[in-house]
Formats: C-alpha cells, sequence, structure tokens
C-alpha cells in the first residue's frame, strides 16, 4: 500500500498541509478522489446506511452526486 505524506508525527506545519490535502479531496467532489483519504476497511455511517471500505465509499458518494445532479436541475428556475 502505499503512503502518502504527510505522516505523523505531525508539526504544526505538515497537520495544516494534511487538512489543506483532504479539503482539496472533498472540495474536488471526485468520489474516487475523497475515497483515497480513507482506509481500505473504512466504515462510515450515514443515518440508518451503513457503508464499509473504498468501494462502498465511491458507490455512496456517487449515488449522493447524482441525487445532487437531480434535485439541482429540477429545482432551479431560468
Amino acid at each position: 500500500m502505499a503512503t502518502r505524506p504527510p505522516l505523523p508525527p505531525f508539526t504544526r506545519e505538515t497537520a495544516i498541509q494534511k487538512v489543506r490535502l483532504a479539503e482539496d479531496g472533498w472540495n474536488s467532489r471526485d468520489p474516487e478522489k475523497v475515497s483515497l483519504a480513507y482506509t481500505l476497511d473504512s466504515r462510515w455511517r450515514n443515518r440508518s446506511e451503513f457503508v464499509n471500505g473504498r468501494a462502498e465509499i465511491v458507490a455512496f458518494l456517487t449515488g449522493i452526486a447524482r441525487t445532487e445532479t437531480r434535485i439541482g436541475s429540477s429545482t432551479m428556475t431560468v
């Protein structure tokens, strides 16, 4: 498994760098990129839904993106 710096222990500067990299991933709105910030065996809970592992994280985030796109396009006014 490849490691992605910065790695612990963190200094103030590397902690800030790590947070900014995470923010950049989420702001990209790319489920594949976001999933890489989490371990292969990550477990998420969203209300009553449980998501396990990167593949399910990608599927979950992809579904959210589709829903947001449908809702956004149906509520837009011209």
